[in-house]
């Protein structure tokens, strides 16, 4: 391998170590320059760390003095007769609806309005606008209204359990028209003596 002889004159020479003088200072001032970048984020990574510590006790310290959740208590409505007859308790949960009937008053389902209003134009209509969601995507299937009503050999109801109503509006609307089923079928059953549909 043949080395390439360059011939520089006295000018080239001069100029070629200025021009390395210049290029070793530009490269200290360079270095510099990455060390202060590299101090000024280290700085910055520091200040970041700590605002979000700060802000991590912040909601630690938060949580701790906040009262915990406590579930939903079971509401608890008496529903009863102008007369003053205790005829149910209504017990309201989170997706829940309950009808305990009260003892010694026989309603029996087959008595009107239960089948024709409260059954059909109440829970059966808002379960037929539950599938319409259902069958738009709006809602999961768990989330449909279902409900079971009990009932000994002789017909006479002994709870209703009315599921997956998480909706206020809902719950308002059932209620009110329990109550007022069950004061109709009372006064169809104990005042006028009519049970037909």
């Amino acid at each position: 391998m043949t080395k390439l002889s360059v011939r520089l004159s006295e000018e080239d020479i001069r100029k070629l170590s200025e021009l390395q003088k210049y290029l070793v200072t530009r490269l200290k001032d360079l270095k510099r320059k990455v060390e202060l970048i590299e101090s000024f984020l280290l700085v910055i990574d520091k200040v970041l760390a700590q605002a979000s510590f700060v802000r991590g006790s912040e909601v630690q310290e938060m949580a701790r003095t906040e009262a915990k959740p406590t579930p939903p208590a079971i509401r608890r409505v008496p529903i009863k007769h102008v007369d003053g007859t205790t005829l149910a308790e209504l017990l309201i949960d989170k997706n829940k609806i309950v009808v305990l009937m009260a003892p010694g008053v026989n309603l029996h389902k087959a008595t009107r309005p239960f089948e024709s209003f409260f059954i059909r134009d109440v829970l059966e209509a808002m379960r037929e606008r539950d599938y319409e969601k259902y069958s738009r995507g709006e809602i999961q299937p768990g989330q449909i209204l279902d409900y079971r009503i009990q009932s000994d050999e002789n017909g006479v109801l002994q709870k209703i359990e009315i599921l997956n109503v998480s909706d206020e509006k809902r719950v308002r609307e059932i209620k009110s028209a329990i109550k007022w089923t069950l004061r109709r079928m009372y006064e169809n059953e104990y005042l006028t003596g009519s049970q037909s549909k």
